[in-house]
Order: structure tokens, then C-alpha cells, then sequence
């Protein structure tokens, strides 16, 4: 009756919301969600576009906020847990993000993307231990994802295990040759393991892809100033700057930079 027209009526704003959402036209999603919501005020659909919406908008703190409200109406949906754990992370609340990944791989055991960002947070609190555990975890469920072996990459960079790092970075490439990001990420594990020029030309491949990617700059004026270049290391900082001229780091690698040109 007149409460299943009002359930259709619902999902109608909720699906022409979604494709809004993927059309990046806010104003007009978050209109349709509005009706949705009010239709079926105790949608936890409604609840999970919204953060999708506001994760989109880079909102992370009001998408945490909606996932929650998901959550509380559908407790037993490991991907909403999974969904709040990438916003988290991405406000940098790494240690509130690990017992949402932990609850979606509860219910979810072989969620590789789970294990990965669980990981990933390991490592970003020092954990690197867990965070190399959680990345084998991940390679060994789907090693057809470029990202789990760069993700165990990173780890070993980390824990200084270099060659490892290496060959696994370029596993990673060799599965997507367009990721700008994994030629730089390749260029750090090069350059911590003193191949600096080798660095140089990984960061010459990201650049081809990206001329603005910042990363490979930075990644670069690090690897000419181990190599004594500092001219070249000072113009890439100086190209960080202006591509991301909040970025406080990029000052003090210029200036250092600077010091080892002039001599003082």
C-alpha cells in the first residue's frame, strides 16, 4: 500500500542520488538524499550515500559521522565498517580506523582490502611488525592486486629490508605501468637503499606520466641531493613549493639544499 509507494519512492532519490554522487553534482545528490530520508527515516542506505558523499567531498570527519549512523541500523554489514575505517584513516585516526578493519574481516575473513588498510595503519603508528603480517595477508589472498604488493613494499621499505622492498614495488609496477605513485614509491625504496640514480630515473617516469606530481619532485630533489646535486635538488623543491606551497617540509628541503650550493 501507500508504505511500499513510499519505500520506492525512497529508493528512486536514493539511486538518482548515487548516480549524482558519481557525477560529482553535491547540490543535487544531497537534495535527493534529503527526500530519501525523510520517505524512510530509518534507511541506513540513505546514511551510507550521504558519506559516500561526504568522503567524495573530502568531508571526513561528517562521512565517519554518517557511516556511524549506518552502522547502528545495519550492525551485521562488514562494509560499512570497512567504508568508516577508510575515512578515519583518511583523518588520520589510524588507531580508531584498526577495530573497524578488524570487524570487517570478522565478517568478512578474505577482504584482502581489509587486511591492506588495516596495515596500513599499522604502519603509520610504527607497528611494523603487524603491518608486515597484514600485508602478506593481503598479498596471499589477492596477488592479482598491484596494490597489496606495494602495500608489503612499503613495509619492507620500512623495516630497511631493501631488496625485498624493491622487487616487491616492482611486482607492483609490472601489474600497472601507469601508476605514477608506484614509480615514486620505487623511488624511495631505490633511493633508502643508496641507488640513487636509479631513483632518479623512476621519478623521471612518474614525471612523464604526472608533470605535476609533487611526490616524484620531492623524491627526486632527494635522491640529487644524496648525489651531491644540489642545484637540480634546490629547482625540485622549488617546483614542491609551487605545486603545494603548504607543504612545510619541501621549505627546509630547499633551504638545506640551498646551504650545501653556497657553501654554509
Amino acid at each position: 500500500g501507500h508504505l511500499g509507494i513510499k519505500r520506492r519512492d525512497a529508493q528512486g532519490y536514493m539511486g538518482r542520488g548515487a548516480a549524482y554522487i558519481s557525477k560529482r553534482d553535491f547540490v543535487r545528490a544531497d537534495q535527493d538524499l534529503n527526500k530519501a530520508q525523510q520517505l524512510a527515516p530509518g534507511s541506513w542506505r540513505v546514511h551510507a550515500l550521504r558519506a559516500t558523499m561526504l568522503f567524495e567531498m573530502k568531508e571526513y570527519r561528517k562521512a565517519v559521522s554518517e557511516y556511524t549512523s549506518a552502522i547502528r541500523l545495519k550492525p551485521d554489514f562488514g562494509f560499512l565498517y570497512l567504508a568508516r575505517a577508510g575515512a578515519l584513516v583518511l583523518n588520520g585516526e589510524y588507531a580508531r580506523a584498526i577495530p573497524d578493519a578488524g570487524e570487517c574481516i570478522r565478517t568478512d575473513p578474505r577482504n584482502a582490502v581489509a587486511f591492506r588498510l588495516r596495515g596500513a595503519c599499522y604502519q603509520s603508528l610504527g607497528r611494523l611488525d603487524e603491518a608486515l603480517t597484514d600485508s602478506e595477508v593481503a598479498l596471499e589472498l589477492d596477488p592479482r592486486d598491484a596494490e597489496n604488493w606495494l602495500a608489503r613494499g612499503s613495509v619492507r621499505s620500512a623495516l630497511q629490508m631493501h631488496d625485498q622492498a624493491i622487487a616487491d614495488i616492482d611486482h607492483a609496477l609490472q601489474l600497472d605501468t601507469e601508476a605514477g605513485r608506484y614509480y615514486h614509491a620505487y623511488a624511495n625504496a631505490l633511493r633508502n637503499a643508496g641507488r640513487h640514480e636509479e631513483s632518479i630515473r623512476a621519478c623521471n617516469h612518474a614525471l612523464k606520466l604526472n608533470p605535476k606530481d609533487a611526490d616524484a619532485l620531492e623524491a627526486r630533489g632527494l635522491a640529487n641531493g644524496a648525489l651531491n646535486k644540489h642545484d637540480l635538488a634546490e629547482n625540485d623543491f622549488s617546483q614542491v613549493i609551487a605545486l603545494a606551497p603548504k607543504y612545510g617540509l619541501a621549505y627546509g628541503n630547499r633551504a638545506m639544499a640551498r646551504r650545501f650550493l653556497h657553501n654554509y
